[in-house]
């Protein structure tokens, strides 16, 4: 395990001791917050389908193909990655087994270069490219005409909203905090399958501090929860932990 991460590059951070996912995420929310305040850059969201049941060590090695392609790319100039900041790190694609999200500026000479490195790493491979799971992102300045060229370039459509990488929400301009109502929800659902009349007080408390309270927990890894969600995350808890239902409210006691 102690050479894995001679072996792997640092820009796939799966099963490598030292590395997180969440670094991804939070990378990947830096690059969109630039892309959306300036013109000229694209980031494709893909998928890959494994297809087999290998160790995903092994996995993790076949993706290093890809990740060499690439860099040749960027050394040959025929793509530029992107950066936060003139005097930051140029980031040309994250991995997280899989998951793969490429940064580049939105030209044609780019965007020839990613279908190409997809292709030949396809062709060498024998893997396929979910276009289902693959969407392309445009900063707000590149126009309609110039996003449907590049998009017939890569073979994949456009969207205004990443969605979420990682589960974590990626912010864009206009996100707001319903974007974060997928925290509650899961805690909802977490605690239906709980008989909380069948527990004891101890039982619920156990429940509650290691499991349901895990949930908000890895978003707010990378993300500020609204106040207002808290509060009803936290109304759910309580209500579980004093046995309120529905039907009948209970007292919240305040120790």
């Amino acid at each position: 395990m102690n050479l894995l991460d001679k072996l792997v590059s640092p820009i796939q951070s799966t099963f490598v001791p030292g590395r997180k996912g969440v670094d991804n995420a939070i990378i990947v929310q830096e690059l969109i917050h630039t892309v959306s305040r300036k013109r000229g850059g694209v980031g494709p969201s893909r998928g890959i389908r494994q297809g087999d049941s290998l160790s995903p060590y092994l996995f993790i090695f076949c993706m290093e193909v890809l990740g060499h392609l690439i860099e040749e790319k960027c050394r040959e100039k025929s793509w530029t990655p992107v950066k936060v900041s003139r005097s930051g790190i140029a980031f040309s694609h994250l991995f997280f087994v899989d998951d793969l999200v490429l940064f580049t500026k939105a030209d044609g000479r780019n965007c020839s270069a990613i279908r190409d490195a997809l292709d030949e790493f396809c062709n060498r491979s024998g893997q396929s490219i979910s276009e289902a799971k693959s969407r392309v992102f445009f900063s707000p300045n590149v126009d309609r005409d110039t996003r449907e060229s590049l998009c017939d370039i890569l073979g994949f459509s456009s969207t205004p909203n990443l969605g979420k990488y990682l589960e974590f929400p990626i912010q864009h301009r206009g996100s707001n905090s319903q974007d974060f109502n997928f925290v509650l929800e899961r805690v909802k659902q977490k605690r239906v399958g709980w008989k909380a009349n069948l527990l004891s007080f101890s039982g619920r408390t156990v429940l509650v501090q290691a499991s349901s309270s895990t949930i908000p927990a890895y978003v707010m890894q990378c993300n500020a929860l609204p106040g207002k969600l808290l509060d009803n995350i936290d109304k759910v808890n309580r209500d579980f932990l004093w046995g309120s239902l529905e039907t009948g409210k209970k007292m919240h006691w305040v120790g």
